[in-house]
């Protein structure tokens, strides 16, 4: 590649300010936005379902890749397919700050499907629910 600033010019440039002025003219040194990466429409039309799968249990990238990569066989490999997706969530990601008083709230909840204790004498598996918790203030973690 060839970048046009004389010797003398890179010479008498701090680094950033080389970096800044040639540097970033050129596209490859731009990080990749999702306009850049438009030309797979499909894709994208499948992505805003997404988040609504990714909250049912048992759901990950991986899984959706898996579908997507049974339904289009020439598509994406799982990296290129999670690395745009996350490109488009951080796009779409709307956030809202909330404030917490100390002590005020304890969020709970019960984690995953139910995991299984072995009993030592009988070698039965016995069901157990696993609670976790959390003190939003101090994001404290109790499980």
């Amino acid at each position: 590649m060839i970048i046009n600033c004389s010797e003398t010019d890179i010479l008498k440039l701090c680094r950033s300010h080389f970096f800044n002025n040639c540097m970033r003219r050129h596209s490859c040194f731009n990080p990749p936005s999702i306009e850049v990466m438009a030309s797979d429409r499909e894709l994208y039309v499948l992505f805003p379902d997404y988040p609504k799968e990714l909250a049912r249990v048992g759901v990950c990238r991986r899984t959706l890749w898996t579908e997507y990569s049974l339904k289009h066989p020439a598509g994406l490999g799982d990296r290129q397919f999670c690395y745009r997706f996350g490109l488009w969530q951080a796009s779409q990601k709307v956030t809202m700050h909330l404030e917490h008083k100390t002590g005020d709230k304890l969020f709970v909840d019960f984690a995953s499907d139910k995991l299984y204790m072995t009993d030592i004498e009988t070698g039965q598996l016995i069901p157990v629910e696993f609670f976790v918790a959390i003190l939003p203030c101090s994001q404290l973690n109790y499980a």
